[in-house]
Parts: C-alpha cells; structure tokens; sequence
C-alpha cells in the first residue's frame, strides 16, 4: 500500500502539474493569436508519461522489483515532467508569458 501511495504522489504529481501548466500556456499563447506548438508538445509528453505510469503500475511490471528498468524509465520520465512544469510556472510568474517576443 505504501508502494502505491509513494508511486502516485512521487511519480504522477508532476505530469498532471505539468499538463494543467502546459495547458495553461497553450491557451494564453491562441489568446495572443500564436500557434502555441511547444505547449502543446509539453502536454502531449506529458500524457504520454501518465499512460506509460499506469502501464508500469498495472501492466507486466507490476511483478518487478520496484528498481527495475520500466520503473527507472517511468521515474525518469516523471523528472522531465516536473522540469517541464517548473519552466512553465516560472514563466508565468516572472512575467515572462505577459511580454511578447
């Protein structure tokens, strides 16, 4: 059970931050009349991260010792995540988003 609890808030906590900023990003970007690709490619990672995640929970490598490589990945993948919100919520809050190119 602990297993689980550790899983869902270590590991999924920063794909979902990072799709909710990443759409966040996209809409002010069309609201500015952008194309708003580079957001959109952040939640599209970042959806495949949580699929993959509940692969590795339900799937075969639910049998494996919690250091084996789908783990590994899956915890690699959340890393990227969090780094991709971490951008996205900074720019939002030092203004950078306000500022067109």
């Amino acid at each position: 059970m602990t297993a689980l609890i550790l899983y869902v808030t270590v590991l999924l906590a920063p794909p979902l931050l990072a799709v909710a900023a990443t759409l966040r990003r996209r809409r002010y970007e069309i609201g500015r009349g952008r194309n708003g690709l580079a957001p959109l490619a952040g939640t599209l990672f970042a959806g495949a991260t949580i699929a993959y995640l509940g692969y590795a929970l339900i799937g075969p490598a639910r049998s494996e010792p919690w250091n084996a490589p789908s783990h590994l990945l899956a915890a690699g993948l959340s890393w990227i995540c969090f780094w991709i919100w971490l951008v996205f919520a900074l720019m939002r809050r030092r203004g950078v988003a306000q500022h067109p190119a």
